[in-house]
């Protein structure tokens, strides 16, 4: 499996090196359904309500570390709570998170981190064949 960006290598691996395997990539999302864990629209709900894969799901497997998301550093971390400081603290009725991941994302966003209208991803596959995809500014 490789994945390109603009046709700069970002990810160049067999299936056999993936963290987990389907097998057990099931078993992680599905294995805990006691009570709705995945965030969606502000609302916290079950991935599979009836803790299985049926016919009208899909599983992904995602990317390898590093393709598309990086985790803060101890720099994004402490501009957060710089931010949520500036913006009011407790007293701003928004939470310390929240506040933070804004900042994190308008960072990203600044550095063009993130995916930027023209360009281009490419991700090969013996099986699945190759997928290129043109990113779009949406008006």
């Amino acid at each position: 499996m490789t994945t390109s960006l603009n046709s700069d290598p970002r990810q160049d691996a067999r299936g056999g090196e993936m963290t987990l395997d389907f097998r057990d990539l099931v078993v992680k999302a599905l294995g805990d359904m006691a009570q709705p864990r995945f965030l969606y629209k502000h609302d916290y709900t079950f991935l599979a309500p009836d803790a299985a894969i049926n016919a009208s799901m899909t599983l992904m497997s995602g990317t390898s570390e590093g393709v598309i998301f990086t985790s803060p550093t101890r720099g994004d971390i402490i501009a957060g709570v710089a931010s949520y400081l500036a913006s009011g603290g407790p007293l701003s009725g928004q939470g310390l998170m929240d506040v933070a991941k804004e900042a994190y994302i308008e960072s990203e966003l600044a550095t063009e981190h993130f995916l930027q209208p023209g360009d281009r991803v490419r991700h090969g596959s013996s099986y699945l064949g190759n997928i290129e995809v043109d990113v779009v500014a949406v008006d």
